[in-house]
């Protein structure tokens, strides 16, 4: 890593935490996860639709370190933890919408609640939520393209 990155979060240690939680979509290998830096339960959540490969696991600790060596040792206070009911993908390509739904549903603790739809019909829904955005620029073009 070159020193932007702890430039960077040097300066983020200077800044009030305003979030309860942090999300960082992670891919590695073609496979994404989610890590979860939950600062009231000063944790570090690793989140991962496939299981927990040893792999994976690893670039959690990792990134502990690196907050731990960039903003210094209250983060060596944080755990990594690995929730076990976590939904587990039934295929080779779901994981990234998997990861998208986590960090829509991740309390801190747990799914806020059950994922019972398909991989296909989230990916469906996220298509719609992000078509419908008000904050999409090319919203009104889209529709006139699909009406025609």
């Amino acid at each position: 890593m070159d020193n932007s990155g702890v430039v960077l979060l040097k300066s983020a240690e200077k800044c009030k935490v305003v979030q309860k939680k942090l999300c960082f979509p992670s891919c590695i290998k073609s496979h994404w996860f989610l890590l979860v830096v939950n600062h009231p339960e000063k944790t570090i959540d690793y989140i991962c639709s496939k299981g927990t490969p040893h792999i994976y696991k690893q670039y959690a600790l990792c990134v502990k370190e690196l907050l731990e060596v960039a903003c210094g040792k209250e983060w060596s206070k944080y755990l990594v933890r690995i929730p076990l009911k976590i939904p587990k993908q039934t295929d080779a390509t779901s994981c990234g919408i998997f990861v998208m739904k986590f960090m829509e549903l991740w309390d801190g603790k747990k799914l806020s609640k059950k994922l019972k739809k398909k991989p296909e019909l989230m990916r469906s829904e996220f298509l719609l939520k992000l078509l419908d955005n008000s904050l999409n620029e090319r919203q009104t073009e889209l529709y006139r393209m699909a009406l025609a």
